[in-house]
């Protein structure tokens, strides 16, 4: 990361899709839900550790050998009026 680190209270919402705090650059918030959608669907997980000022670092960690016995929708919660990211 070449930012400048994000602040305590927006790191617990970063994954929430549509926030941004960059939204006058063109920032739309969909990057990083998609992100953990994506890793959620693989049955991995996201570290996030931040320090304002000074940069981010974030570790995707996925399960080794993992073999998936069908496919997973991307359909959020099985609630199928909602759509796919």
């Amino acid at each position: 990361d070449e930012g400048v680190g994000i602040s305590p209270k927006n790191v617990a919402r970063i994954m929430d899709p549509f926030f941004t705090t960059k939204r006058a650059t063109g920032g739309t918030g969909l990057g990083l839900s998609i992100v953990q959608r994506i890793v959620n669907l693989h049955d991995g997980s996201i570290e996030i550790e931040s320090q304002e000022g000074a940069g981010s670092t974030f570790r995707v960690v996925l399960p080794e050998n993992r073999i998936m016995d069908k496919p997973k929708s991307l359909a959020t919660d099985g609630d199928p009026n909602q759509g796919a990211i």
